[in-house]
Protein backbone atom coordinates (compact mmCIF):
# COMPACT_ATOMS: atom_id res chain seq x y z
CA UNK A 1 0.00 0.00 0.00
CA UNK A 2 1.45 3.39 -0.89
CA UNK A 3 1.35 6.30 1.51
CA UNK A 4 -0.44 9.35 0.17
CA UNK A 5 0.84 12.53 1.77
CA UNK A 6 -1.76 14.85 0.24
CA UNK A 7 -4.77 13.59 2.18
CA UNK A 8 -7.19 10.74 2.78
CA UNK A 9 -9.54 11.56 -0.07
CA UNK A 10 -10.02 13.75 -3.10
CA UNK A 11 -13.01 15.67 -4.45
CA UNK A 12 -13.90 14.05 -7.78
CA UNK A 13 -17.06 15.96 -8.63
CA UNK A 14 -19.38 18.81 -7.67
CA UNK A 15 -23.00 19.55 -8.53
CA UNK A 16 -24.40 22.95 -7.51
CA UNK A 17 -22.25 22.71 -4.37
CA UNK A 18 -22.28 25.67 -1.97
CA UNK A 19 -20.03 25.41 1.06
CA UNK A 20 -20.87 26.89 4.44
CA UNK A 21 -17.20 27.78 4.93
CA UNK A 22 -14.07 27.41 2.84
CA UNK A 23 -13.75 26.33 -0.76
CA UNK A 24 -13.31 23.02 -2.58
CA UNK A 25 -13.01 22.27 -6.24
CA UNK A 26 -12.63 19.13 -8.28
CA UNK A 27 -9.22 17.70 -7.38
CA UNK A 28 -9.09 19.21 -3.86
CA UNK A 29 -7.58 16.94 -1.21
CA UNK A 30 -9.38 16.26 2.06
CA UNK A 31 -7.00 15.68 4.96
CA UNK A 32 -7.49 13.97 8.32
CA UNK A 33 -9.33 16.28 10.69
CA UNK A 34 -10.52 18.58 7.91
CA UNK A 35 -14.26 19.39 8.00
CA UNK A 36 -16.43 19.74 4.92
CA UNK A 37 -19.53 21.81 5.66
CA UNK A 38 -21.84 21.76 2.66
CA UNK A 39 -24.78 24.22 2.64
CA UNK A 40 -26.39 22.76 -0.49
CA UNK A 41 -25.70 20.67 -3.56
CA UNK A 42 -23.64 17.51 -3.91
CA UNK A 43 -19.93 16.76 -3.51
CA UNK A 44 -18.46 13.48 -4.75
CA UNK A 45 -15.40 12.28 -2.83
CA UNK A 46 -13.12 9.32 -3.56
CA UNK A 47 -11.02 7.90 -0.73
CA UNK A 48 -7.61 6.45 -1.58
CA UNK A 49 -8.75 2.92 -0.74
CA UNK A 50 -11.56 3.22 -3.32
CA UNK A 51 -14.61 4.29 -1.33
CA UNK A 52 -16.90 6.69 -3.19
CA UNK A 53 -18.89 9.10 -1.04
CA UNK A 54 -21.54 11.56 -2.15
CA UNK A 55 -22.24 14.23 0.46
CA UNK A 56 -25.68 15.86 0.18
CA UNK A 57 -26.04 19.46 1.37
CA UNK A 58 -26.75 20.52 3.97
CA UNK A 59 -24.26 18.30 5.79
CA UNK A 60 -21.15 18.44 7.93
CA UNK A 61 -18.53 15.69 7.78
CA UNK A 62 -14.87 15.11 8.50
CA UNK A 63 -12.29 12.43 7.77
CA UNK A 64 -9.95 10.64 10.14
CA UNK A 65 -7.37 7.96 9.47
CA UNK A 66 -8.32 4.55 10.81
CA UNK A 67 -6.08 2.26 12.81
CA UNK A 68 -5.68 0.24 9.57
CA UNK A 69 -3.32 2.81 8.12
CA UNK A 70 -2.73 6.39 7.19
CA UNK A 71 -4.49 6.06 3.84
CA UNK A 72 -7.63 4.32 5.14
CA UNK A 73 -10.36 6.86 5.91
CA UNK A 74 -13.13 6.92 8.47
CA UNK A 75 -15.89 9.48 8.09
CA UNK A 76 -17.59 11.31 10.93
CA UNK A 77 -20.98 12.56 9.69
CA UNK A 78 -22.06 15.17 12.23
CA UNK A 79 -25.23 16.12 10.39
CA UNK A 80 -26.90 15.60 7.03
CA UNK A 81 -26.80 12.83 4.47
CA UNK A 82 -24.25 10.81 2.53
CA UNK A 83 -24.18 7.84 0.20
CA UNK A 84 -21.22 5.44 0.25
CA UNK A 85 -20.22 2.85 -2.34
CA UNK A 86 -17.48 0.62 -0.99
CA UNK A 87 -15.40 -1.77 -3.12
CA UNK A 88 -14.20 -5.14 -1.85
CA UNK A 89 -10.68 -3.91 -1.01
CA UNK A 90 -12.13 -1.28 1.37
CA UNK A 91 -14.46 -3.53 3.39
CA UNK A 92 -14.45 -2.24 6.95
CA UNK A 93 -14.89 1.39 5.92
CA UNK A 94 -16.69 3.14 8.79
CA UNK A 95 -19.13 6.04 9.04
CA UNK A 96 -19.55 7.33 12.58
CA UNK A 97 -22.29 9.72 13.69
CA UNK A 98 -23.21 11.28 17.05
CA UNK A 99 -25.69 8.42 17.65
CA UNK A 100 -24.35 5.39 15.73
CA UNK A 101 -21.50 3.63 13.98
CA UNK A 102 -21.85 1.92 10.57
CA UNK A 103 -19.23 -0.57 9.35
CA UNK A 104 -19.30 -1.61 5.71
CA UNK A 105 -19.23 -5.31 4.84
CA UNK A 106 -19.09 -4.79 1.04
CA UNK A 107 -21.95 -2.57 0.01
CA UNK A 108 -23.65 0.61 -1.06
CA UNK A 109 -25.55 2.42 1.66
CA UNK A 110 -26.94 5.77 2.76
CA UNK A 111 -26.70 7.47 6.15
CA UNK A 112 -28.88 10.34 7.36
CA UNK A 113 -28.21 12.20 10.62
CA UNK A 114 -30.99 14.32 12.10
CA UNK A 115 -31.01 15.58 15.68
CA UNK A 116 -30.24 12.52 17.88
CA UNK A 117 -31.13 9.96 15.21
CA UNK A 118 -29.16 8.13 12.54
CA UNK A 119 -30.90 6.34 9.69
CA UNK A 120 -29.02 3.63 7.78
CA UNK A 121 -30.41 2.54 4.38
CA UNK A 122 -28.72 -0.45 2.69
CA UNK A 123 -28.99 -0.27 -1.09
CA UNK A 124 -26.86 -3.35 -1.82
CA UNK A 125 -24.66 -5.72 0.18
CA UNK A 126 -24.64 -5.43 3.97
CA UNK A 127 -23.44 -3.34 6.89
CA UNK A 128 -23.06 -3.77 10.63
CA UNK A 129 -24.49 -0.85 12.63
CA UNK A 130 -25.08 0.01 16.27
CA UNK A 131 -26.15 2.93 18.40
CA UNK A 132 -23.56 4.53 20.67
CA UNK A 133 -25.24 2.93 23.72
CA UNK A 134 -25.66 -0.60 22.28
CA UNK A 135 -23.33 -3.42 23.26
CA UNK A 136 -23.87 -5.37 20.04
CA UNK A 137 -24.36 -4.44 16.41
CA UNK A 138 -27.22 -5.20 14.03
CA UNK A 139 -26.42 -6.59 10.60
CA UNK A 140 -28.48 -4.97 7.85
CA UNK A 141 -28.76 -6.38 4.34
CA UNK A 142 -29.83 -4.95 0.98
CA UNK A 143 -33.34 -3.50 1.12
CA UNK A 144 -33.31 -2.89 4.88
CA UNK A 145 -33.27 0.38 6.78
CA UNK A 146 -33.08 1.08 10.50
CA UNK A 147 -33.10 4.15 12.72
CA UNK A 148 -30.62 4.34 15.60
CA UNK A 149 -31.18 6.75 18.49
CA UNK A 150 -28.43 7.98 20.80
CA UNK A 151 -30.48 7.10 23.89
CA UNK A 152 -31.66 3.61 22.85
CA UNK A 153 -29.77 0.36 22.32
CA UNK A 154 -32.60 -1.06 20.18
CA UNK A 155 -32.80 0.08 16.53
CA UNK A 156 -36.17 0.62 14.86
CA UNK A 157 -36.92 -0.80 11.42
CA UNK A 158 -37.99 1.92 8.97
CA UNK A 159 -38.92 2.02 5.30
CA UNK A 160 -36.03 1.98 2.85
CA UNK A 161 -35.76 5.38 1.14
CA UNK A 162 -33.30 4.54 -1.65
CA UNK A 163 -34.45 7.50 -3.78
CA UNK A 164 -33.33 9.92 -1.03
CA UNK A 165 -29.66 9.05 -1.61
CA UNK A 166 -27.82 10.21 -4.74
CA UNK A 167 -25.83 7.33 -6.20
CA UNK A 168 -24.09 9.46 -8.82
CA UNK A 169 -23.86 13.11 -9.73
CA UNK A 170 -26.39 14.44 -12.25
Amino acid sequence: RRIVSHGLARVTGLHEAVLQTGHVRRGSYLRAGETLELASGLVEIRCYTGEQIIAHGPCKLSFTASAQGATHARVFLESGRLTARVPEQAVGFTVETPSASVVDLGTEFGVLVRENNTEVHVISGKVRAKSVVAKSATELVAGEAFQFQSDSAVPQRIELAKAEFARELP
